[in-house]
Protein backbone atom coordinates (compact mmCIF):
# COMPACT_ATOMS: atom_id res chain seq x y z
CA UNK A 1 0.00 0.00 0.00
CA UNK A 2 1.16 3.52 -0.75
CA UNK A 3 -1.23 5.75 0.63
CA UNK A 4 -4.94 5.43 2.56
CA UNK A 5 -7.38 7.50 3.07
CA UNK A 6 -10.53 7.47 5.66
CA UNK A 7 -14.41 7.84 4.89
CA UNK A 8 -14.13 11.42 3.84
CA UNK A 9 -11.23 11.51 1.77
CA UNK A 10 -8.65 12.62 4.19
CA UNK A 11 -5.44 10.91 3.74
CA UNK A 12 -4.67 8.93 6.46
CA UNK A 13 -1.16 7.25 5.97
CA UNK A 14 1.62 7.06 3.15
CA UNK A 15 3.75 4.21 2.59
CA UNK A 16 6.87 4.48 0.12
CA UNK A 17 7.71 1.91 -2.50
CA UNK A 18 9.50 -0.50 -0.17
CA UNK A 19 5.51 -0.34 2.12
CA UNK A 20 8.02 1.58 4.73
CA UNK A 21 5.68 4.33 6.67
CA UNK A 22 6.57 7.64 5.32
CA UNK A 23 3.97 9.53 6.89
CA UNK A 24 1.17 9.95 9.22
CA UNK A 25 -1.83 12.15 9.75
CA UNK A 26 -4.99 12.22 11.89
CA UNK A 27 -8.85 12.28 10.74
CA UNK A 28 -8.21 16.02 10.56
CA UNK A 29 -5.58 16.04 8.18
CA UNK A 30 -3.08 17.75 10.38
CA UNK A 31 0.32 15.41 9.91
CA UNK A 32 1.18 13.32 13.20
CA UNK A 33 4.52 11.97 12.68
CA UNK A 34 6.51 11.96 9.66
CA UNK A 35 9.14 8.64 8.80
CA UNK A 36 12.44 8.79 6.48
CA UNK A 37 12.90 5.55 4.08
CA UNK A 38 15.21 4.28 6.70
CA UNK A 39 11.55 4.11 9.04
CA UNK A 40 13.13 6.29 11.41
CA UNK A 41 10.91 8.96 13.14
CA UNK A 42 11.97 12.20 11.46
CA UNK A 43 9.07 14.47 13.40
CA UNK A 44 6.71 14.24 15.59
CA UNK A 45 3.40 16.91 16.21
CA UNK A 46 0.58 16.57 18.63
CA UNK A 47 -3.11 16.92 18.21
CA UNK A 48 -3.32 20.37 17.61
CA UNK A 49 -0.72 20.75 14.91
CA UNK A 50 2.15 21.92 17.11
CA UNK A 51 5.43 20.36 16.46
CA UNK A 52 6.33 18.09 19.33
CA UNK A 53 10.30 16.59 18.81
CA UNK A 54 12.29 16.56 15.70
CA UNK A 55 15.06 13.71 14.89
CA UNK A 56 17.80 13.88 12.69
CA UNK A 57 18.54 10.62 10.32
CA UNK A 58 20.49 9.34 12.82
CA UNK A 59 17.32 8.94 15.27
CA UNK A 60 19.41 11.83 17.42
CA UNK A 61 16.86 13.96 19.23
CA UNK A 62 17.16 17.87 17.87
CA UNK A 63 14.50 19.82 18.87
CA UNK A 64 11.97 19.43 21.42
CA UNK A 65 8.83 21.25 22.37
CA UNK A 66 6.58 21.92 25.28
CA UNK A 67 2.46 22.04 24.27
CA UNK A 68 2.72 25.80 23.12
CA UNK A 69 4.83 25.61 20.44
CA UNK A 70 7.70 27.15 22.99
CA UNK A 71 11.53 25.58 22.38
CA UNK A 72 12.05 23.64 25.03
CA UNK A 73 15.47 22.31 24.71
CA UNK A 74 17.78 21.75 21.45
CA UNK A 75 20.71 19.15 20.87
CA UNK A 76 23.31 19.38 17.97
CA UNK A 77 24.10 16.04 15.46
CA UNK A 78 25.96 14.95 18.32
CA UNK A 79 23.32 14.68 20.58
CA UNK A 80 25.34 17.28 23.24
CA UNK A 81 22.55 19.94 24.66
CA UNK A 82 23.15 23.26 22.78
CA UNK A 83 20.70 25.19 24.54
CA UNK A 84 18.04 25.63 27.18
CA UNK A 85 14.99 27.34 27.60
CA UNK A 86 11.94 27.58 30.40
CA UNK A 87 8.92 27.50 30.09
CA UNK A 88 8.36 30.96 29.10
CA UNK A 89 10.85 30.53 26.75
CA UNK A 90 13.50 32.63 27.82
CA UNK A 91 17.06 31.45 27.07
CA UNK A 92 18.38 29.96 30.32
CA UNK A 93 21.85 28.47 29.33
CA UNK A 94 23.93 27.98 26.08
CA UNK A 95 26.42 25.57 25.37
CA UNK A 96 29.35 25.48 22.92
CA UNK A 97 29.94 22.71 20.55
CA UNK A 98 32.55 21.28 22.79
CA UNK A 99 29.51 20.87 25.85
CA UNK A 100 31.26 23.82 27.63
CA UNK A 101 28.70 26.01 29.48
CA UNK A 102 29.07 29.22 27.23
CA UNK A 103 26.92 31.79 28.63
CA UNK A 104 24.04 32.26 31.18
CA UNK A 105 20.77 34.62 31.09
CA UNK A 106 18.44 35.13 34.02
CA UNK A 107 14.84 34.59 34.33
CA UNK A 108 13.74 37.68 32.08
CA UNK A 109 16.22 37.20 29.67
CA UNK A 110 18.09 40.02 30.42
CA UNK A 111 21.77 40.23 29.75
CA UNK A 112 24.33 40.50 32.85
CA UNK A 113 27.80 41.70 33.48
CA UNK A 114 30.02 39.47 31.28
CA UNK A 115 32.99 38.27 33.26
CA UNK A 116 35.89 35.90 31.73
CA UNK A 117 38.13 33.92 33.91
CA UNK A 118 40.88 31.30 33.38
CA UNK A 119 41.04 27.70 34.78
CA UNK A 120 43.97 25.16 34.32
CA UNK A 121 42.62 21.81 32.90
CA UNK A 122 44.87 18.95 31.52
CA UNK A 123 47.65 21.25 30.24
CA UNK A 124 45.37 24.33 28.70
CA UNK A 125 43.55 27.32 29.98
CA UNK A 126 40.08 27.44 29.30
CA UNK A 127 38.03 31.07 29.44
CA UNK A 128 34.94 30.09 31.73
CA UNK A 129 32.30 33.27 30.79
CA UNK A 130 30.33 34.13 33.98
CA UNK A 131 27.97 36.91 35.08
CA UNK A 132 28.54 38.62 38.09
CA UNK A 133 24.78 37.10 39.80
CA UNK A 134 25.63 35.09 42.73
CA UNK A 135 24.31 33.32 45.24
CA UNK A 136 22.93 34.90 48.57
CA UNK A 137 20.70 34.44 51.47
CA UNK A 138 19.17 37.18 53.38
CA UNK A 139 21.36 40.10 51.41
CA UNK A 140 24.78 37.55 52.39
CA UNK A 141 26.74 35.50 50.25
CA UNK A 142 26.41 32.18 50.75
CA UNK A 143 29.42 30.39 50.08
CA UNK A 144 32.49 32.06 49.84
CA UNK A 145 33.07 35.30 50.80
CA UNK A 146 35.42 38.40 52.65
CA UNK A 147 35.34 40.27 55.36
CA UNK A 148 34.67 43.33 52.88
CA UNK A 149 31.60 43.45 51.46
CA UNK A 150 33.09 44.93 48.08
CA UNK A 151 35.40 42.25 47.79
CA UNK A 152 34.28 39.46 45.46
CA UNK A 153 36.81 38.20 43.90
CA UNK A 154 36.77 35.06 45.35
CA UNK A 155 33.30 34.56 45.02
CA UNK A 156 33.45 35.40 41.44
CA UNK A 157 36.56 32.68 41.17
CA UNK A 158 34.19 30.13 42.81
CA UNK A 159 31.09 30.66 40.61
CA UNK A 160 33.62 30.18 37.43
CA UNK A 161 35.06 26.96 39.03
CA UNK A 162 31.56 25.72 39.82
CA UNK A 163 30.49 26.00 36.36
CA UNK A 164 33.59 24.14 34.92
CA UNK A 165 32.67 21.55 37.36
CA UNK A 166 29.07 21.50 37.15
CA UNK A 167 27.79 23.12 39.70
CA UNK A 168 28.46 24.45 42.88
CA UNK A 169 27.19 20.75 44.98
CA UNK A 170 30.47 19.77 42.95
CA UNK A 171 32.86 21.66 44.99
CA UNK A 172 32.30 19.36 48.02
CA UNK A 173 34.69 17.19 48.87
CA UNK A 174 37.78 18.28 46.27
CA UNK A 175 40.78 17.32 46.96
CA UNK A 176 43.60 20.27 47.67
CA UNK A 177 45.97 19.21 45.08
CA UNK A 178 43.56 19.65 42.51
CA UNK A 179 42.00 23.00 43.19
CA UNK A 180 45.41 24.38 43.74
CA UNK A 181 46.95 22.82 39.81
CA UNK A 182 43.83 24.12 38.64
CA UNK A 183 44.03 27.71 39.80
CA UNK A 184 47.80 28.11 39.17
CA UNK A 185 48.89 25.41 36.60
CA UNK A 186 51.20 23.74 38.91
CA UNK A 187 52.13 20.35 39.54
CA UNK A 188 50.52 19.60 43.30
CA UNK A 189 52.52 16.85 45.03
CA UNK A 190 51.39 15.62 48.43
CA UNK A 191 53.72 14.67 51.08
CA UNK A 192 53.24 12.10 53.76
CA UNK A 193 54.30 13.40 56.88
CA UNK A 194 55.21 10.34 58.54
CA UNK A 195 57.95 9.70 56.05
CA UNK A 196 60.25 12.80 56.90
CA UNK A 197 61.93 13.94 59.71
CA UNK A 198 61.01 17.49 60.99
CA UNK A 199 64.06 18.70 59.44
CA UNK A 200 63.33 17.53 56.49
CA UNK A 201 60.19 19.05 56.32
CA UNK A 202 60.96 22.41 57.93
CA UNK A 203 63.25 22.36 54.68
CA UNK A 204 60.73 21.59 52.30
CA UNK A 205 58.24 24.69 53.70
CA UNK A 206 60.97 26.90 53.20
CA UNK A 207 61.60 26.36 49.53
CA UNK A 208 58.38 25.78 49.27
CA UNK A 209 57.86 29.23 50.47
CA UNK A 210 59.95 31.11 47.61
CA UNK A 211 57.74 29.13 44.24
CA UNK A 212 55.02 27.45 45.53
CA UNK A 213 51.57 27.72 47.48
CA UNK A 214 51.57 24.96 49.92
CA UNK A 215 48.33 23.45 52.39
CA UNK A 216 48.10 20.69 54.96
CA UNK A 217 44.90 18.69 56.23
CA UNK A 218 44.88 16.06 59.15
CA UNK A 219 43.23 12.64 57.42
CA UNK A 220 40.29 11.29 58.89
CA UNK A 221 38.75 7.28 58.55
CA UNK A 222 35.68 8.30 59.56
CA UNK A 223 33.62 10.88 56.95
CA UNK A 224 31.48 12.07 60.27
CA UNK A 225 34.54 13.18 61.96
CA UNK A 226 35.12 15.76 58.67
CA UNK A 227 34.49 19.12 60.31
CA UNK A 228 35.24 18.15 63.65
CA UNK A 229 37.17 20.46 66.06
CA UNK A 230 39.65 18.30 67.79
CA UNK A 231 41.22 19.19 71.27
CA UNK A 232 44.12 20.92 70.08
CA UNK A 233 41.63 23.48 68.45
CA UNK A 234 42.17 21.86 65.02
CA UNK A 235 39.53 21.31 61.96
CA UNK A 236 39.93 17.48 61.16
CA UNK A 237 39.41 17.22 57.44
CA UNK A 238 39.70 20.97 56.77
CA UNK A 239 42.34 22.44 54.64
CA UNK A 240 44.85 24.78 56.01
CA UNK A 241 47.48 27.44 54.18
CA UNK A 242 50.57 26.63 55.31
CA UNK A 243 51.95 30.40 54.94
CA UNK A 244 55.94 30.05 56.26
CA UNK A 245 58.40 28.68 58.20
CA UNK A 246 60.94 30.67 61.44
CA UNK A 247 63.29 29.94 63.31
CA UNK A 248 63.57 31.30 66.95
CA UNK A 249 66.12 31.18 69.61
CA UNK A 250 64.79 30.20 73.16
CA UNK A 251 67.97 30.32 75.19
CA UNK A 252 70.43 28.58 73.87
CA UNK A 253 68.45 25.99 71.59
CA UNK A 254 67.14 26.83 67.80
CA UNK A 255 63.35 26.15 67.53
CA UNK A 256 61.52 25.97 63.91
CA UNK A 257 58.03 27.40 63.61
CA UNK A 258 55.65 26.68 61.04
CA UNK A 259 52.81 29.38 60.15
CA UNK A 260 49.79 28.15 59.40
CA UNK A 261 45.90 29.76 58.24
CA UNK A 262 42.32 28.65 59.18
CA UNK A 263 40.84 29.70 55.91
CA UNK A 264 37.68 30.16 57.42
CA UNK A 265 39.40 33.25 59.39
CA UNK A 266 38.91 31.69 62.84
CA UNK A 267 38.69 28.88 64.63
CA UNK A 268 42.44 28.20 65.61
CA UNK A 269 44.97 26.05 67.27
CA UNK A 270 45.18 26.28 71.17
CA UNK A 271 48.21 24.07 71.91
CA UNK A 272 52.23 25.00 72.04
CA UNK A 273 53.04 28.19 70.88
CA UNK A 274 49.51 29.20 69.49
CA UNK A 275 48.93 32.84 70.24
CA UNK A 276 48.13 32.43 73.51
CA UNK A 277 50.64 30.25 74.70
CA UNK A 278 53.13 30.89 77.18
CA UNK A 279 56.19 29.78 74.98
CA UNK A 280 55.97 33.04 73.83
CA UNK A 281 57.37 34.83 76.97
CA UNK A 282 60.72 32.62 76.24
CA UNK A 283 61.93 34.35 73.60
CA UNK A 284 62.91 37.86 72.93
CA UNK A 285 60.44 40.96 72.46
CA UNK A 286 61.53 41.60 69.31
CA UNK A 287 60.71 38.12 67.64
CA UNK A 288 57.90 37.97 70.00
CA UNK A 289 56.68 41.17 68.61
CA UNK A 290 57.52 39.93 64.80
CA UNK A 291 55.58 36.31 65.36
CA UNK A 292 52.85 36.72 67.93
CA UNK A 293 49.39 36.92 66.55
CA UNK A 294 47.30 37.74 69.21
CA UNK A 295 44.23 38.55 67.10
CA UNK A 296 41.78 35.65 66.17
CA UNK A 297 41.64 36.14 62.33
CA UNK A 298 42.94 31.89 61.98
CA UNK A 299 46.99 32.68 61.62
CA UNK A 300 49.05 30.71 64.15
CA UNK A 301 52.31 29.63 64.96
CA UNK A 302 53.30 25.85 65.49
CA UNK A 303 56.12 24.05 66.23
CA UNK A 304 57.57 22.05 63.71
CA UNK A 305 57.26 18.69 65.40
CA UNK A 306 53.66 19.45 66.43
CA UNK A 307 52.83 20.08 62.92
CA UNK A 308 54.44 17.24 61.95
CA UNK A 309 52.41 14.48 64.85
CA UNK A 310 49.43 16.35 64.41
CA UNK A 311 48.77 16.44 60.29
CA UNK A 312 48.85 14.19 58.21
CA UNK A 313 49.60 15.41 54.61
CA UNK A 314 51.57 18.71 52.83
CA UNK A 315 50.50 19.09 50.29
CA UNK A 316 52.89 21.35 47.78
CA UNK A 317 52.04 22.92 44.32
CA UNK A 318 55.28 24.29 42.41
CA UNK A 319 53.85 27.22 40.20
CA UNK A 320 56.64 28.30 38.42
CA UNK A 321 57.80 24.85 36.55
CA UNK A 322 58.64 26.41 33.45
CA UNK A 323 61.82 28.40 33.55
CA UNK A 324 65.27 28.60 31.52
CA UNK A 325 66.71 25.47 33.47
CA UNK A 326 63.78 23.58 33.05
CA UNK A 327 62.31 21.54 30.24
CA UNK A 328 58.66 20.43 30.17
CA UNK A 329 57.24 17.53 27.90
CA UNK A 330 53.41 16.89 27.57
CA UNK A 331 52.29 13.17 27.00
CA UNK A 332 48.92 12.09 26.00
CA UNK A 333 47.36 8.51 25.28
CA UNK A 334 44.45 6.24 26.13
CA UNK A 335 44.31 2.67 27.80
CA UNK A 336 42.23 0.88 25.59
CA UNK A 337 40.55 -2.31 26.17
CA UNK A 338 42.47 -5.64 24.77
CA UNK A 339 44.98 -3.53 23.47
CA UNK A 340 46.62 -0.83 25.89
CA UNK A 341 44.75 -1.47 29.18
CA UNK A 342 47.38 -3.93 30.77
CA UNK A 343 46.67 -2.92 34.53
CA UNK A 344 49.24 -3.03 37.30
CA UNK A 345 52.12 -4.04 37.58
CA UNK A 346 51.42 -7.36 39.61
CA UNK A 347 49.54 -8.47 36.00
CA UNK A 348 51.61 -10.62 33.37
CA UNK A 349 50.13 -8.16 31.23
CA UNK A 350 51.60 -5.01 32.19
CA UNK A 351 54.12 -4.63 29.66
CA UNK A 352 50.69 -3.95 27.22
CA UNK A 353 50.37 -0.78 28.63
CA UNK A 354 51.94 2.53 26.77
CA UNK A 355 55.60 3.19 27.27
CA UNK A 356 57.24 6.33 26.63
CA UNK A 357 60.89 6.69 26.80
CA UNK A 358 62.31 9.78 28.44
CA UNK A 359 66.62 10.61 27.71
CA UNK A 360 68.00 11.98 30.84
CA UNK A 361 71.30 14.12 30.71
CA UNK A 362 72.76 12.74 26.95
CA UNK A 363 71.28 13.55 23.40
CA UNK A 364 69.77 11.46 21.09
CA UNK A 365 72.05 9.50 19.67
CA UNK A 366 75.06 10.55 22.06
CA UNK A 367 76.92 8.31 24.41
CA UNK A 368 76.20 8.17 28.38
CA UNK A 369 79.20 10.01 29.36
CA UNK A 370 79.77 12.16 32.54
CA UNK A 371 80.69 15.46 32.51
CA UNK A 372 80.99 16.03 35.80
CA UNK A 373 84.63 15.17 38.08
CA UNK A 374 85.35 11.78 38.54
CA UNK A 375 83.95 9.98 41.59
CA UNK A 376 80.97 12.39 41.32
CA UNK A 377 77.74 10.95 40.00
CA UNK A 378 75.74 13.44 37.90
CA UNK A 379 72.18 13.53 38.78
CA UNK A 380 69.05 14.89 37.06
CA UNK A 381 65.93 16.25 39.00
CA UNK A 382 62.68 14.91 37.70
CA UNK A 383 59.43 15.63 38.34
CA UNK A 384 56.65 13.80 36.49
CA UNK A 385 52.54 13.88 37.24
CA UNK A 386 50.24 11.12 35.55
CA UNK A 387 45.97 12.70 35.63
CA UNK A 388 43.42 10.85 34.30
CA UNK A 389 40.76 13.02 32.01
CA UNK A 390 37.49 11.35 31.69
CA UNK A 391 35.16 12.88 33.42
CA UNK A 392 33.65 9.77 35.28
CA UNK A 393 32.33 9.94 38.61
CA UNK A 394 34.43 7.51 40.19
CA UNK A 395 38.29 7.32 39.49
CA UNK A 396 40.28 4.53 37.96
CA UNK A 397 43.06 3.60 40.86
CA UNK A 398 46.12 4.98 38.69
CA UNK A 399 50.06 4.78 38.82
CA UNK A 400 53.02 5.48 36.88
CA UNK A 401 56.73 3.48 37.20
CA UNK A 402 59.76 4.50 35.56
CA UNK A 403 62.34 1.97 34.53
CA UNK A 404 66.09 2.41 33.64
CA UNK A 405 66.41 0.63 30.00
CA UNK A 406 69.36 -1.30 29.65
CA UNK A 407 71.99 0.29 27.07
CA UNK A 408 71.23 -3.31 24.48
CA UNK A 409 67.33 -2.91 24.84
CA UNK A 410 68.01 0.60 24.51
CA UNK A 411 67.23 0.34 20.06
CA UNK A 412 63.89 -1.85 20.99
CA UNK A 413 60.76 0.41 20.59
CA UNK A 414 59.14 -1.38 23.18
CA UNK A 415 59.82 -3.53 25.90
CA UNK A 416 58.66 -7.24 26.33
CA UNK A 417 56.93 -9.03 29.36
CA UNK A 418 60.29 -10.51 30.46
CA UNK A 419 62.19 -7.15 30.98
CA UNK A 420 59.39 -6.11 33.24
CA UNK A 421 59.21 -9.54 35.47
CA UNK A 422 62.87 -9.11 36.09
CA UNK A 423 63.26 -4.95 36.21
CA UNK A 424 62.27 -3.40 39.08
CA UNK A 425 61.64 0.42 38.69
CA UNK A 426 63.68 3.00 39.66
CA UNK A 427 60.62 5.44 40.73
CA UNK A 428 56.82 5.39 41.25
CA UNK A 429 54.02 7.17 41.79
CA UNK A 430 53.62 4.40 44.82
CA UNK A 431 50.21 2.53 45.20
CA UNK A 432 47.68 3.13 42.80
CA UNK A 433 45.04 5.78 43.69
CA UNK A 434 42.21 6.63 42.79
CA UNK A 435 42.33 10.42 42.59
CA UNK A 436 42.83 12.29 39.45
CA UNK A 437 46.55 12.45 39.54
CA UNK A 438 49.28 11.05 40.69
CA UNK A 439 52.99 12.71 40.76
CA UNK A 440 56.77 11.27 41.33
CA UNK A 441 59.92 12.74 42.20
CA UNK A 442 63.30 11.45 41.17
CA UNK A 443 66.70 12.13 41.02
CA UNK A 444 67.88 10.21 37.90
CA UNK A 445 71.72 9.89 36.97
CA UNK A 446 72.04 9.95 33.20
CA UNK A 447 71.07 7.65 30.40
CA UNK A 448 67.39 6.24 29.01
CA UNK A 449 64.35 5.14 30.65
CA UNK A 450 60.59 4.01 30.19
CA UNK A 451 57.31 5.70 31.54
CA UNK A 452 54.38 3.25 32.05
CA UNK A 453 51.10 4.21 32.79
CA UNK A 454 49.16 1.73 34.16
CA UNK A 455 45.76 1.33 35.86
CA UNK A 456 44.84 -1.03 38.62
CA UNK A 457 42.55 -3.86 36.88
CA UNK A 458 42.91 -4.88 33.76
CA UNK A 459 41.06 -3.52 30.36
CA UNK A 460 40.04 -0.38 32.32
CA UNK A 461 40.20 2.13 29.80
CA UNK A 462 40.86 6.18 29.76
CA UNK A 463 42.36 8.68 28.54
CA UNK A 464 45.22 9.90 30.28
CA UNK A 465 47.51 13.30 30.16
CA UNK A 466 51.09 13.37 31.87
CA UNK A 467 53.66 16.30 31.96
CA UNK A 468 57.65 15.67 32.66
CA UNK A 469 59.64 18.56 34.04
CA UNK A 470 63.13 18.09 33.34
CA UNK A 471 66.56 19.79 33.90
CA UNK A 472 67.86 20.82 30.67
CA UNK A 473 69.93 18.50 29.01
CA UNK A 474 66.50 16.08 28.63
CA UNK A 475 65.63 14.48 25.71
CA UNK A 476 62.05 12.63 25.26
CA UNK A 477 60.68 10.93 22.70
CA UNK A 478 57.20 8.99 22.26
CA UNK A 479 56.93 5.20 21.24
Amino acid sequence: MVADWDVTGALVADWDVTGALGADWDVTGALVADWDVTGALVADWDVTGALVADWDVTGALVADWDVTGAMVADWDVTGALVADWDVTGALVADWDVTGALGADWDVTGAGLLSLVLQVWRFGEWLDVVIDDRLPTRKGRLVYTRSDSQVELWSALLEKAYAKVLGGYSALQGGTIAETLEDFTGGVAESVGLSRYTSEEIGEMVLAGRREALMACYIQVSEAADIGRVDEDGLVLGHAYSVLGVKEVKRGSEELTLIRLRNPWGFTEYNGPWSDQSLEWKSVSDAERRALNLQKDDGDFWMLCEDFCSLFSWIVICTCSMESPQCEVTELRGRWERGVSAGGGRRLKSFFTNPQFRLRVGVASGAKEESVTEPGIEERWMVLLELMQTDRRATKHHIACHLYRVPEQLVPRPRLDRGFFTRSRPVSDTGEPQNSRGVTMRASLSPGEYVIVPSTYDLNQEGDFYIRVYCEKGTDSRIF
